[in-house]
């Protein structure tokens, strides 16, 4: 088990995921070992399949919001639920990934590789 499982966008890429067995059983073993689960663009569609947003509050691509099933849904850029992250799109791909390089080394450490890129931490 590994630390985070991240779900790319895309299309076709989310459907040939979500097609795939392995990556169900993959997502299912990481977040009931209580790791965290994180999709970007179509893909936290993937993890409302599963059942994994019941009870959280999560976004996606407004392409796809007619696919996601959640408890709440947001419009936020990034959305963290418990150990569960979910964003947006290509667009939010940085603040994405900023959340994610703070839950794994950091807020310090991820706000250096901010700074350095000239951009803030979401």
């Amino acid at each position: 088990i590994f630390d985070i499982v991240v779900l790319p966008g895309g299309v076709p890429g989310v459907p040939n995921l979500a097609a795939e067995p392995t990556v169900a059983k993959v997502v299912q073993a990481h977040a009931e070992a209580g790791a965290w689960v994180t999709a970007i663009c179509a893909a936290p569609s993937i993890l409302g399949n599963l059942g994994l947003l019941d009870d959280k509050k999560a976004t996606i691509h407004p392409g796809w919001r007619d696919k996601l099933t959640c408890a709440t849904f947001s419009e936020d850029t990034v959305v963290r639920d418990g150990k569960v992250v979910t964003s947006r799109g290509p667009g939010t791909a940085l603040p994405f990934a900023l959340t994610l390089a703070g839950i794994l080394v950091g807020q310090d450490k991820a706000g250096e590789v901010a700074a350095a890129m000239v951009t803030t931490l979401p």
